[in-house]
């Protein structure tokens, strides 16, 4: 291994699944969404409304389990296109990068501008098998075995990050 007065080099950004998976670690989980609730109340409602004028009960729990499963396929629907609008904007908007993990900081090299970032500017780390995010509010650095040289300098910068940051293990939805 090398000594950690060299420097670490990575390119490349991580791919579109394992940011999606770094994401849903960050993001604050709810129980319900406002939408689902909105959803479900929408549903009772139009079958209450329709089912009132047949007067059948029969033909009532029929319309919710119809308009359950329109409402279904159209929120799979909505999140199947969102997700392909997601990848293409992700795709899109990943600039060619490469960096520089080194004790003081990191530096990330762009086509036109170098931007160099303190340690401390992270708060915490989010640790996959295969893929690490340093995570600030909402925002992250992610970083995976594919975007380094070797095996070595992955390890390397494992090490490093470990040293860093509290780690939040990562659950189901590791990167």
């Amino acid at each position: 291994m090398k000594k950690m007065s060299q420097k670490i080099k990575f390119h490349d950004y991580p791919s579109f699944e394992d940011s999606t998976k770094v994401m849903r670690q960050i993001e604050k989980k709810k129980f319900f969404s406002s939408s689902g609730i909105v959803s479900i109340l929408l549903v009772v409602a139009i079958g209450v409304t329709i089912s009132s004028i047949s007067g059948n009960i029969v033909f009532f729990i029929f319309m919710l389990f119809f308009l359950s499963a329109i409402m279904i396929f159209g929120a799979w629907f909505i999140r199947k296109s969102n997700a392909n609008a997601q990848r293409k904007s992700y795709d899109a908007n990943c600039i060619k990068r490469h960096g520089i993990f080194s004790n003081d900081n990191i530096v990330l090299d762009f086509e036109k501008t170098k931007t160099e970032l303190d340690w401390t500017f992270f708060d915490k780390a989010i640790v996959g098998e295969k893929a690490i995010a340093i995570v600030k509010d909402t925002d992250f650095l992610g970083f995976a075995d594919y975007m380094f040289d070797s095996e070595n300098d992955w390890l390397e910068a494992k090490e490093l990050i470990n040293k860093k940051y509290v780690q939040q293990i990562a659950g189901k939805d590791a990167p």
